[in-house]
């Protein structure tokens, strides 16, 4: 599931160890994700319904309800119409993945890729 995903993400160049210190690091940003996943599912039914996913990506300043939605269809593996846990996990590593991307391919620090740096990428 999302956190063996996790675990091979951070431990991919240890040879299948993790230190201490990577150990913690990996549990307080679990602990946050738990605790973000809780906060938004505001009804406790231990998934985040497309309401509950809309209403927290748009407070996190996405604007377009048409990119909410596909984040939603991305992070819905398995089709149910709603995100579990695990699924939520998943999308933040990939999410997480694009924001390291994009700040390295945005050699000029704007904020904005232009279309010479996305051909040097």
């Amino acid at each position: 599931g999302a956190l063996r995903k996790l675990f091979e993400l951070v431990e991919k160049d240890t040879k299948g160890r993790m230190s201490y210190v990577t150990m913690v690091a990996v549990a307080n940003d679990l602990a946050v994700l738990v605790a973000d996943f809780r906060r938004i599912d505001a009804n406790n039914s231990n998934t985040l319904s497309r309401k509950e996913f809309r209403e927290h990506f748009s407070k996190l300043g996405f604007e377009k309800k048409s990119v909410i939605d596909a984040l939603f269809r991305h992070a819905d593996e398995d089709e149910s119409d709603e995100v579990g846990f695990n699924e939520y996990v998943h999308l933040a590593l990939c999410l997480l993945v694009l924001r390291i991307l994009y700040t390295f391919a945005d050699y000029d620090k704007s904020g904005q890729l232009s279309k010479e740096e996305v051909r040097k990428v």
